[in-house]
């Protein structure tokens, strides 16, 4: 018996390292062969205090510092057996990758070892490109996650048995530097040594959550705002797509809102606030008008020429969540320009923000609150294997 497990309960926790600061949430859950329902007892944030200028160093040295401050303030009796990280885009790269194998005799039944080949071949291919874009060249792939796949241009759950002339798959990986992932493994098995310690993408968290929710069958667009980088999440009959990062977050808007008004950044950070929860006196509110108005048209630029990109390969879908600390009021008429009409095949897009209740059902008891907690619930149910 696991010296950190209480009978069959198992003790977990999940970390969201976003560019904002680190949430870290402590579950529970029961070991169980059928998916289960994690009880959480409880969050801890760890805040970034507001920057004019935060490059990938800076942030993963804050990261680190974050989650030893989590490590501080728990219990020492606390062990974990699951230890549930998640990765904002700074500190990964993440591509969908297709692959085919024409088949010498399509009479035969395809094989495991055919389809392990594609999948290796699959991952080779990613690997050679993520270590072109990474300065050291050498990479951790720590999601291979199969999306789709098809025999003679039908889709099929599992080839293994079929027939066929055609094999086609594609793929969904994950990776970081090898010393991001080792700093990272070294700095939980100093505390932890005997729990198992994985990663995943928060965008992938977040589609998980909600897949678990929708099903394959309904597309959707995850908008996740953060601190310094946006993610935008493309889901079309159940599977991840493509993830794109833009580097427009929040503090964007807070950096210029401290210079227009001669203010502290961190005077800036608490106005934005309470504008977003429109708690603001409207004074100030009608002094920022101009500045919203502005970020916001730079924000939809940039989310056009993305959703355009898009749009060469797939059909859009109108269910639009948006989530994350960064969001504004403005995501419900950020769409009311005419010119995403297009992109949506002249249909009216669904915007809606997420919180964490939308996930009630999956838990227990959680004490989730506002849509920059969504992301952690969602690692949280990942960690146990709620949502695979």
């Amino acid at each position: 018996m696991w010296f950190h497990r209480k009978g069959n309960t198992i003790q977990g926790i999940a970390f969201d390292c976003g560019t904002s600061g680190v949430r870290a949430a402590l579950f529970s859950f029961l070991q169980k062969d059928v998916l289960t329902k994690p009880d959480v007892s409880e969050i801890i944030r760890i805040p970034f205090a507001p920057a004019a200028y935060m490059d990938a160093r800076q942030l993963k040295q804050k990261t680190r510092e974050g989650i030893r401050e989590v490590i501080k303030k728990l219990s020492s009796s606390f062990h974990p057996h699951e230890i549930m990280v998640g990765f904002s885009s700074p500190f990964y790269v993440s591509k969908t990758i297709r692959v085919s194998h024409p088949r010498q005799d399509p009479r035969l039944p395809i094989t495991n070892e055919e389809s392990q080949a594609l999948a290796a071949e699959a991952m080779r291919t990613f690997e050679e490109e993520a270590e072109k874009r990474i300065a050291d060249r050498t990479v951790v792939t720590f999601t291979a996650m199969p999306l789709k796949t098809y025999v003679n241009g039908y889709r099929v759950s599992n080839p293994v048995g079929m027939a066929g002339k055609l094999l086609e798959a594609s793929f969904r990986f994950e990776a970081t530097k090898s010393n991001v992932f080792d700093d990272f493994k070294k700095l939980f098995a100093q505390h932890y040594e005997r729990a198992a310690f994985r990663v995943a993408s928060v965008a992938l968290a977040n589609f998980q959550a909600l897949r678990a929710i929708y099903g394959n069958e309904q597309g959707f667009l995850i908008i996740d705002m953060g601190a310094e980088v946006t993610e935008i999440g493309l889901t079309i009959d159940g599977a991840l797509e493509q993830v794109t990062s833009l580097p427009l977050g929040h503090m964007v808007f807070i950096r210029e809102m401290a210079a227009l008004l001669g203010i502290s950044l961190v005077d800036a950070s608490f106005i934005a606030s309470r504008y977003a929860e429109q708690t603001l006196e409207s004074g100030k509110a009608k002094q920022l008008g101009p500045l919203i108005a502005e970020f916001q048209d730079t924000w939809r630029k940039k989310l056009f020429t993305i959703l355009t990109a898009y749009a060469q390969h797939h059909e859009i879908p109108t269910h639009v969540f948006f989530t994350g600390g960064g969001v504004l009021p403005f995501h419900k008429d950020i769409f009311l320009e005419d010119a995403f009409r297009p992109l949506f095949y002249g249909k009216n897009p669904m915007p809606e923000l997420l919180a964490p209740d939308t996930l009630d059902h999956q838990f227990g008891k959680h004490m989730f609150q506002s849509p920059s907690d969504f992301a952690l619930a969602s690692l949280t149910l990942l960690g146990a294997r709620t949502v695979v």
